[in-house]
């Protein structure tokens, strides 16, 4: 079908920014037809975008807090021009928002090079294919802050990105077949299908896609990575800031703090605790605004303990991710891990500067604040572990001046991000796949530390700062200008699109250096020396510090129940 001109808009915003044409262009799918838009980057190249498709039906009603059911078709000619409604999430309370969003929320958005969409030739020079998992700490997030101009730049790739749902409605549990949880995950591996049955249409190659996201996004990627339900769905992976090793990455006490929040909500009397199908239920019926409001009641610290992540659900997650690891019985796919060089500077910049009393927490109540802080509680002995972790980056205990924030830092960094990176890339180097590890380390005219007004940590590379160089629209006016930022985007966007498209991220040579992949370990230790490739203006492999090394071991034998079963040569009792 040709494509069908319907209006032009040109406008011109300044350096980077494409310019854009809103051409009508119509794909033809087992759902109906869909109609999209075309635009044209500043030099020359021209990519359609088609928006707010339907992978599964709208989770409301009887298919409310249930497992996604396929979505049906269509009449007529779907407008697929208009961002969808992000999926149910807290608003900013700085704004007076008490939510944001929509039930009906299960929609990816396409973003595709391929000159042959449109005119009846889909199946022509299928390009690789990127799928996007956002971030939000599985409970905020939305795919219109994601446009992945950047990435279409270098011509090789098409972008699919994702919504799922988010917090009480995509992960609560009641640890039973009435809610089993993981529904936001579930939500990912429908999109999955969805692209592997449909993704041809516009100009994609099914059987090389590339699983990519950051934070609880990347936590996402590496849960599909060790789920049987998203066998043979994708090839590559990669981990941005997150795995599912991370300890913020599962939860448990599901079934607890479903009904804490149901008795919140006077769903719950005396008579019924245990009953998870009235609770569900009443849960159904109950106002989004309410659910906000009794959530963050359950906060004991900041926003911690989590109401609702993902769980071993003995299905979806058949065991513990160290166990399935250990095991080696899981998607073995090609994958690139990392992380940003400050990775803990976001979390410690929001208590130094607007969440001052939970910070004294950490000084006054170590015991109780610590566990929480650090993801531990569900560990056999957290208070001894918290205080452990303690001592070894803030001897004194005392975090509450700001020169105790670099401390902090640090070990935000190396407990939540670092070691458990380190954990994945050892174990995954053992399959027969290539595994690609970074450290992103450039501070470039933007980041997210901006966003608290301080001058704290203006040398930072903060947690989510690699995304400003792999999309646009991250922030307001949050456009790269500085040679030194386009040189980054360029390298890190070339790095990619290259993984995406045939597996090596060097593979033509056009950067100047090459990535080396990670060569198997013989014992559970030598990854704290490997080299990584730092992502910079001065891209190139690097070696771990020795400060780095020794703190690497530290968390290594730091005694949870990962670590014992990662490294149980670690743990012999005496």
């Amino acid at each position: 079908m040709g494509l069908v001109c319907l209006v032009l808009v040109v406008c011109v915003a300044g350096v980077g920014v494409s310019v854009e044409v809103d051409v009508g262009v119509e794909v033809v799918l087992q759902q109906g037809r869909l109609k999209g838009s075309k635009a044209v980057l500043e030099e020359g190249r021209h990519y359609y975008t088609f928006l707010a498709i339907p992978y599964a039906q709208p989770p409301v009603g009887d298919l409310k807090f249930k497992t996604p059911v396929r979505a049906g078709g269509w009449k007529g000619v779907r407008d697929g021009r208009v961002q969808p409604e992000p999926c149910l999430q807290p608003g900013s309370l700085t704004d007076n928002i008490l939510y944001q969003g929509s039930e009906d929320c299960l929609y990816l958005n396409i973003f595709t090079p391929n000159q042959s969409v449109g005119e009846g030739k889909q199946d022509d020079g299928l390009v690789a294919v990127m799928v996007y998992l956002h971030d939000g700490s599985f409970i905020r997030g939305s795919i219109k802050d994601y446009d992945p101009k950047p990435l279409l730049s270098q011509g090789a790739v098409l972008v699919v990105t994702v919504q799922y749902r988010l917090g009480v409605y995509g992960f609560l549990s009641t640890e039973d077949e009435v809610l089993p949880g993981n529904l936001g995950l579930r939500d990912q591996t429908e999109a999955l299908r969805w692209v592997k049955d449909n993704i041809h249409k516009f100009g994609g190659d099914p059987n090389r896609v590339t699983l990519f996201g950051e934070s609880a996004g990347a936590g996402s990627v590496h849960l599909q990575v060790l789920s049987p339900h998203a066998k043979g769905l994708f090839q590559r992976a990669i981990l941005q800031s997150g795995t599912a090793l991370c300890p913020w990455s599962i939860g448990q006490s599901h079934r607890e703090m479903a009904f804490k929040l149901g008795r919140l909500l006077n769903c719950t009397t005396v008579d019924n605790n245990n009953n998870s199908t009235q609770l569900v239920a009443c849960l159904s019926q109950t106002p989004f605004t309410d659910i906000v409001l009794s959530s963050s009641k359950l906060a004991e610290w900041f926003i911690f303990p989590m109401v609702a992540v993902p769980r071993v659900d003995g299905d979806f997650l058949p065991d513990s991710p160290a166990n399935i690891i250990a095991s080696g019985f899981f998607n073995h796919v090609d994958m690139i891990s990392g992380i940003t060089r400050d990775e803990g500077i976001y979390s410690t910049l929001s208590l130094y500067t607007k969440f001052r009393p939970e910070l004294e927490l950490l000084t006054t109540n170590v015991s109780h604040a610590a566990p929480l802080a650090l993801s531990l509680t569900d560990e056999e002995a957290p208070e001894y572990l918290a205080l452990l972790a303690m001592l070894k980056y803030l001897p004194q205990l005392h975090v509450i001046d700001d020169n105790h924030m670099q401390g902090l830092t640090q070990l935000v960094t190396d407990q939540s991000f670092k070691s458990c990176h380190w954990s994945t890339v050892a174990f995954h180097s053992r399959t027969n796949r290539k595994i690609y590890q970074y450290r992103f380390e450039h501070r470039g005219q933007f980041s997210f530390t901006q966003l608290y007004n301080t001058t704290l940590a203006s040398t930072h590379v903060s947690h989510g700062d690699d995304l400003f160089y792999l999309f646009e629209r991250l922030l307001p006016h949050a456009i790269l200008t500085h040679q030194e930022d386009l040189f980054v985007r360029h390298v890190i966007t070339k790095l990619w699109t290259n993984f995406a498209d045939t597996g090596n991220p060097t593979q033509y040579g056009s950067l100047g250096f090459r990535w080396i992949p990670q060569t198997p370990y013989k014992c559970s230790g030598e990854q704290a020396s490997s080299p990584y490739l730092s992502i910079s203006t001065s891209p190139g492999m690097k070696t771990p510090t020795t400060a780095e090394i020794q703190n690497h071991e530290f968390w290594r034998r730091f005694p949870t129940k990962s670590n014992k079963i990662l490294f149980p040569e670690l743990f012999l009792e005496e």
